[in-house]
């Protein structure tokens, strides 16, 4: 309640507490891989469907939705909407898809589960600092921020792999 308030600044705190008090509670969580890797999509996603059915099934939280960048960059793809061709594209030549595309689709998903007082899991987001701060611009603070960690030697191993795909140089 206390993220709400200081994020909202109500004219009226005691009425915006009572109406928070009345409301249920939100769950909102973040997973990433570490800086530097390109986001493997099987490790992400695995474990935050893992946390999604354990949310539910063992906590009794259902009214939780897990939010996938991948999914949703797929999604428009197959939409065959503006951003899907753009998307496409990045795809297609092995670059970045721009940050202001994947900021407004996880956007939409967001204020859909905030409109409908529904919690989120989201994987993949934020991987830039443009992403980063605009989470903080939607005035969104996560509940817990999962940073997966992985071993040096396979971080050091994957990131040789796609650096110097085969070259023979060593980290």
């Amino acid at each position: 309640m206390m993220k709400a308030l200081i994020k909202e600044r109500p004219k009226d705190p005691i009425e915006f507490l009572i109406d928070q008090l009345t409301q249920p509670e939100r769950k909102r969580i973040v997973i990433i891989l570490p800086p530097g890797l390109k986001q493997n999509q099987e490790d992400t996603m695995n474990v935050a469907l893992m946390l999604h059915n354990h949310l539910k099934e063992d906590l009794g939280i259902t009214d939780i939705k897990y939010i996938s960048v991948s999914d949703l960059l797929v999604r428009e793809i197959n939409k065959r909407s503006e951003y899907g061709k753009q998307i496409f594209e990045s795809r297609k030549t092995y670059s970045y898809i721009k940050d202001e595309i994947v900021i407004d689709l996880v956007q939409n998903q967001i204020e859909l589960c905030e409109k409908h007082n529904q919690g989120w899991i989201l994987e993949g987001f934020p991987r830039t600092r443009m992403q980063a701060l605009a989470l903080q611009n939607m005035k969104i603070i996560p509940d817990k921020i999962f940073l997966l960690n992985m071993e040096t030697n396979i971080l050091n191993e994957r990131l040789n792999n796609k650096l110097f795909m085969g070259v023979g140089a060593q980290f």
